[in-house]
């Protein structure tokens, strides 16, 4: 039923690998550019939760408090645009990520038995890459929405939940890819 994951470089196999190569470095690059800029705007945006406890509420209570705070502070316009530039750290990511798991993967592949679990864990994380980034545009998604009910964010309480559960599924899926990953690098040495 899931083959189609273990045969993934298949569907990939006219990126040759001087494009990976490529595609990692300067998505490497670009994200230490982007990646403080955006940050920067974050950071002013006074926002009172870190990021888990923001994601991964689940309450519609808190990010009407977290919303309500920003607002307060004269920082919506910040947040909002911090909540954009977002959305090109996700491309970013999402290709980084993708690119890095189908390097490795071909590489272990050529090292080893193309059915081993490490080469087909792989191929997952290549998939799980573009996953975990649509989930986070998802979770943005909702984010703009909700912060879009000010001043007094009446918000429907499931787009609380909603938003949430994409930004689990993303954390899972990102911890799989990096776990995989980190395993990988030490298996070969």
């Amino acid at each position: 039923m899931f083959d189609f994951l273990f045969n993934f470089d298949m569907n990939f196999e006219k990126i040759s690998t001087q494009m990976l190569k490529n595609t990692i470095k300067y998505c490497s690059i670009l994200l230490l550019i982007y990646y403080p800029i955006m940050t920067y705007f974050f950071i002013n945006s006074n926002d009172p939760l870190n990021i888990m406890e923001s994601q991964l509420s689940f309450s519609a209570t808190t990010l009407k408090l977290e919303y309500l705070t920003i607002y307060t502070a004269g920082s919506m316009n910040t947040y909002r645009i911090a909540q954009i530039m977002d959305f090109g750290f996700m491309g970013l990511y999402g290709i980084l990520l993708f690119a890095v798991s189908l390097k490795w993967s071909r590489i272990l592949k050529d090292k080893k038995d193309k059915k081993d679990i490490w080469v087909k864990t792989g191929y997952s994380c290549t998939l799980f890459a573009l996953i975990a980034a649509f989930c986070d545009v998802m979770e943005n998604i909702f984010i703009l929405m909700m912060i879009s009910y000010s001043p007094d964010f009446q918000f429907p309480s499931s787009w609380a939940i909603i938003h949430s559960t994409f930004a689990l599924i993303k954390w899972v899926l990102l911890s799989i890819i990096i776990g995989w990953y980190v395993i990988i690098r030490i298996k070969n040495r």
